[in-house]
């Protein structure tokens, strides 16, 4: 599964808009004659700025084309020997835009609340480091419990349970000295009962 945070939508999004309103009030009324104006290099270096922003999000968004749209838009603000007017740098965002809102469209977006994301993607191991560290065996299925349990998919969260506490028996068992730990839980655990009845009170 892929992971998409939020805010790399929203930074796109809000910039696009931003060139957007920025090339639009080039038709307002009042300055409809300048439309056709040629814009200077220090607007242009601050747009082709804007859209590496763009660049950066896409690539966190996994939107392949619309970083392809958004680096050429950079490069044909960029490009000196040719001059680009307001109107030309709207049709060059539309452009960007429009891959956007494409790529955008086939991603389906999941929203987890803050309590479910702490078992999702923990800071620490979720049985903590001791555990993690002893048992290592059991730690890929400890995390994979978290995941399924955060996203309310509580039978595979105790699938993987489980399977970790089948590490863990086994682990047991070789720290008690029992031979062949990959044998069937019921006659490990009738070895560890009897290793436990031998031990002093």
């Amino acid at each position: 599964m892929l992971e998409i945070e939020a805010f790399h939508l929203m930074s796109a999004a809000s910039h696009l808009e931003r060139i957007e309103a920025l090339a639009a009030a080039w038709k307002e009324p009042e300055i409809k004659a300048n439309i056709h104006d040629p814009i200077g290099m220090s607007l242009r270096h601050n747009v082709a700025s804007t859209y590496r922003t763009i660049v950066k999000a896409t690539a966190a968004l996994n939107a392949p084309v619309t970083k392809k749209a958004a680096e050429r838009a950079i490069k044909q603000l960029l490009a000196r020997k040719k001059e680009i007017t307001f109107e030309e740098l709207r049709i060059i965002n539309q452009e960007v835009q429009s891959r956007l809102v494409d790529e955008t469209a086939s991603i389906s977006f999941y929203c987890l609340p803050s309590t479910s994301a702490a078992f999702y993607a923990p800071e620490e191991p979720l049985f903590g480091p001791e555990v993690d560290a002893r048992i290592p065996e059991a730690s890929g299925d400890i995390s994979e419990a978290g995941k399924c349990f955060a996203v309310a998919r509580y039978t595979a969260s105790v699938f993987h349970l489980m399977r970790a506490m089948e590490a863990a028996v086994k682990e047991l068992s070789r720290e008690l000295g029992i031979q062949n730990v990959e044998r069937e839980w019921g006659k490990l655990l009738s070895d560890i009962d009897e290793k436990n009845r031998a031990m002093p009170n």
